[in-house]
């Protein structure tokens, strides 16, 4: 098949595109690195038709929530606008899409897992609200014939990741000996799942039932102090540990319900935040 993958450039993208076309598939990128641009409709419609793409993948998308806060414009643009693009084309051409959105929809909840069908999203901060906002722009357009499926994916971490990640940042601070800084009281919990992981998962999607919201996660809940530690021991670092002011809009709890995937796909999360951790570190210490 041929499919497209917007933000094709990115750290998940890039993951993601081997891994399609390790399975047979012929992939074409669709990223701002390649000067391509998502809010230009028409140059869309000219790849989409040129490639004759057969499904999309649409993770391009303003992720930074630092420069989501700066910019809110952008973000609501990138994240939004653009996703109204792309479902608008794949809607003309007949084309399946799929939705990468965040289990940071879910925002602060009373109870847990959270799970697609019987939790409401409460989103807490800009990146999330334009995310949500992103879902629904697909679904009004599955209203009208298009064939959308969505993931919620937590935060994804391994080789290739940002460096605005938590653990890349504390990994960085760890390895240079500096302050390990965190926000709030570090009791926050939160579900982090490995690239390789939430790779497989969005592969997987292709064989799920259409028009359903998707978790794909790594059922494993770490509180920032319990990851802070394992960094710790890990590297051996002398670094202190930091308590600064607590971010605006923080979930204190997180941890998504990944059963409805298990049955769609029979995906299942391979790896443990120990052994991710380590892999991360390995190749944060090859590149330096």
């Amino acid at each position: 098949m041929n499919i497209l993958i917007t933000g094709s450039g990115g750290f998940i993208g890039k993951h993601l595109s081997l891994k399609l076309k390790r399975a047979g598939h012929k992939v074409y990128g669709f990223d701002k690195i390649n000067g391509q641009d998502l809010l230009k409709i028409k140059s869309i419609r000219s790849h989409i038709s040129k490639n004759k793409i057969g499904l999309a993948y649409h993770l391009a998308a303003e992720a930074d929530l630092n420069k989501a806060r700066k910019n809110p414009y952008n973000c609501i643009n990138l994240n939004i606008v653009s996703t109204i693009n792309i479902a608008q084309v794949c809607w003309e051409y007949k084309i399946p899409l799929i939705y990468i959105s965040t289990d940071c929809v879910y925002g602060n909840q009373k109870t847990f897992p959270s799970d697609e069908d019987n939790t409401k999203e409460n989103p807490a901060e800009i990146y999330a609200l334009t995310k949500l906002s992103g879902e629904m722009a697909v679904k009004a357009f599955g209203d009208v014939g298009l064939q959308w499926k969505i993931a919620r994916i937590p935060t994804t971490y391994g080789e290739g990741m940002r460096q605005a990640l938590a653990v890349y940042v504390f990994l960085d601070q760890a390895l240079k000996g500096k302050p390990m800084t965190i926000h709030g009281t570090g009791k926050q919990t939160r579900e982090l799942a490995y690239i390789e992981d939430t790779v497989a998962g969005l592969v997987s999607l292709l064989k799920a039932p259409e028009n359903q919201i998707y978790n794909i996660s790594s059922g494993e809940e770490i509180s920032v102090l319990e990851m802070v530690k394992l960094i710790k021991d890990l590297t051996k670092t002398k670094s202190k540990v930091v308590f600064v002011k607590d971010r605006k809009g923080q979930v204190f709890k997180e941890i998504v319900s990944i059963v409805k995937i298990r049955s769609a796909t029979g995906w299942e999360p391979k790896t443990r935040f120990a052994q991710g951790l380590l892999k991360s570190l390995i190749w944060m210490q090859r590149k330096r």
